[in-house]
């Protein structure tokens, strides 16, 4: 690479800076602008019984990181190059070897020295787990009456390894000095897409009811099950008594005294608008689980599977309403670009909240999923429908494209092989396209 203006910036040397055949056995690094290049001899390869001092400074330190970096440039370049198989080969043999060194990695403590190799290599994962559907390979597309599987589905299982990477990181000092901590911190992983509400605000545009419609779906007896028209799973007697009794701990005052929005006492809080101190504990318990999940109560599991499917409709309602608020531009002739439409700074902020849409689904929600319960199957139907239109198309998000399109078509069949798909359209939380 040759370049004759010699008027360069010096920071930019080290990018054109390559390893050339030197004198003898000495390579050189030479920086490639033009006739009057400076060149740089590399330290010589000394073999001592310590070994090399200079390999050994450019030794990576955590292998897997740079595995899990190349798998991403990998997959990205057979998503660019479909026709050629070299990359989707390389990407998944890389994959395999990362999450190989990465898991044996993960036996040590994280400390200050890993924990931004750990946070990205996990960040780096989830992407890979947003491009793969392969899972889907095996279920035919010609074969209506074959069950969707999800229990292949690797996203939702790296994911919880993201969240809890990212948790263990913050009880390390000096978050500020992690470049993938102040990513995380500042890229809505955890709040609740707060500049996309303030965007629906601006025009007037609530969630909130959409939101509400969507907790309605949770106990919908045509959704509840593997095949609809099944029977209503509300907490079961006794559980609010039970969660109080358990957060009395901390909270002993409130105990018998409060209950939200006038409830009666003994009942269930309404999750929708339930703000008490015993439902935000019992929030953080969903999120920071106190025990093993296989040593919860038949209450807690009935609790926590509402709660956790309370945070998808919280996030689900803000991705619908921005989702609508996009194709209702279209129906007026319209056919701008997202960005175009809401603008650079909002599209950025889709992007994130999609990406981080799998970290906020939490281990009873997963559970739904893995069991092809047909409440999350239309959560996740709606969720990639959303994708498809806000982040697909030829100038989309290149690790959302394959799969919202692919998930939009397989959990749409799905919904209509179970008789659903009409019920969810007539449920009016969001458009349901015909196949």
């Amino acid at each position: 690479m040759d370049v004759d203006d010699p008027d360069h910036d010096p920071a930019d040397v080290f990018t054109q800076t390559f390893l050339l055949g030197g004198e003898s056995d000495l390579p050189t690094l030479q920086a490639i602008w033009g006739p009057d290049a400076e060149t740089r001899k590399k330290r010589a390869h000394r073999k001592s019984r310590w070994g090399c001092t200079a390999c050994k400074r450019r030794k990576v330190k955590q292998e897997y990181f740079m595995t899990a970096m190349l798998a991403v440039a990998a997959r990205h370049l057979s998503i660019l190059n479909p026709s050629s198989r070299r990359h989707s080969e390389a990407a998944l043999l890389l994959l395999s070897k990362s999450c190989a060194q990465f898991r044996a990695d993960l036996d040590q403590a994280i400390t200050v020295e890993n924990r931004d190799a750990r946070l990205g290599t996990a960040l780096l994962l989830h992407y890979l787990g947003w491009c793969n559907v392969g899972f889907l390979e095996f279920q035919t597309a010609s074969s209506h009456e074959q069950p969707l599987d999800l229990s292949g589905d690797q996203l939702f299982l790296l994911s919880e390894g993201l969240r809890h990477v990212r948790f263990l990181s913050w009880e390390l000092p000096d978050l500020g000095d992690s470049i993938f901590g102040r990513f995380m911190a500042n890229a809505n992983w955890a709040r609740r897409c707060g500049a996309l509400k303030a965007l629906l605000e601006e025009k007037g545009i609530s969630a909130r009811p959409l939101r509400s419609q969507i907790m309605d779906l949770f106990d919908d007896p045509r959704f509840v099950g593997t095949h609809g028209g099944g029977v209503p799973t509300p907490p079961p007697e006794g559980c609010w008594q039970q969660q109080q009794k358990h957060d009395s701990h901390f909270h002993g005052h409130f105990h018998g005294h409060f209950h939200p929005f006038g409830t009666p006492a003994g009942s269930p809080p309404p999750c929708l608008h339930a703000c008490s101190d015993a439902h935000i504990l019992s929030m953080i318990a969903l999120r920071i689980p106190r025990k093993n999940p296989n040593e919860q109560t038949p209450a807690e599991r009935a609790l926590y599977t509402r709660l956790s499917f309370e945070i998808v409709a919280d996030r689900l309602s803000v991705m619908l309403r921005i989702c609508q608020l996009y194709e209702s531009t279209l129906s007026e002739g319209s056919h701008l670009g997202v960005s175009e439409v809401l603008g650079a700074q909002a599209y950025s902020e889709i992007e994130r909240c999609f990406l981080a849409f799998p970290i906020l689904c939490y281990r009873p929600f997963c559970n739904l999923v893995v069991d092809g319960d047909s409440r999350a199957l239309a959560v996740l139907y709606h969720v990639y429908r959303s994708a498809r239109v806000l982040l697909g198309g030829p100038k989309g998000v290149w690790w959302a494209i394959e799969r919202s399109e692919a998930m939009e078509v397989a959990l749409g069949r799905e919904l209509k092989r179970r008789g659903l798909f009409e019920a969810l359209r007539d449920m009016n939380i969001g458009p349901v396209d015909s196949e």
